[in-house]
């Protein structure tokens, strides 16, 4: 059989319109004379939902009365993924006191990839007299690329 389908996420609310202060430096950190710097994650109001499209085919056939073979391939493509993206360097308000710099790092949606993999299965039923029991086996492979 065949499949074709779609699946989407929806960004979280930290995605979309959080803040968050990872870490202070000090003064002078990155040198004489520089104010202490913020470094800040936050979210993105016009982000788009990730988008998944799956493309997948399988067949089983019966190569004996007890012996099923099957195979399976897929192929999906991905858009909008969640990426982190720095920010413009900023001053502060000129205001405040002490000055400082702040470094934001912003999440984004601007990553695309792809995977593709292929399996395939054999199943043997074993009708004995006292127990009803089978062996199966399987390998698969998978593949991943960033787009």
């Amino acid at each position: 059989g065949q499949a074709a389908s779609r699946a989407a996420r929806t960004p979280s609310h930290f995605e979309s319109d959080g803040l968050l202060v990872l870490g202070v430096l000090p003064p002078e950190t990155l040198g004489p004379g520089t104010p202490v710097g913020i470094l800040t994650a936050s979210g993105d109001p016009d982000l788009n939902n990730e988008t998944m499209w799956a493309l997948e085919s399988g067949y089983r056939v019966r190569v004996a009365q007890q012996v099923t073979v099957d195979v399976a391939t897929f192929y999906n493509w991905y858009t909008h993924l969640r990426s982190t993206e720095l920010g413009l360097l900023t001053d502060g308000p000129e205001d405040s006191a002490p000055s400082y710099f702040e470094l934001p790092v912003v999440i984004g949606h601007n990553l695309k990839g792809r995977s593709w993999g292929a399996e395939l299965a054999a199943n043997w039923v074993l009708d004995l007299p006292t127990t009803y029991a089978g062996i199966c086996g399987s390998t698969a492979t998978c593949d991943t690329s960033p787009s």
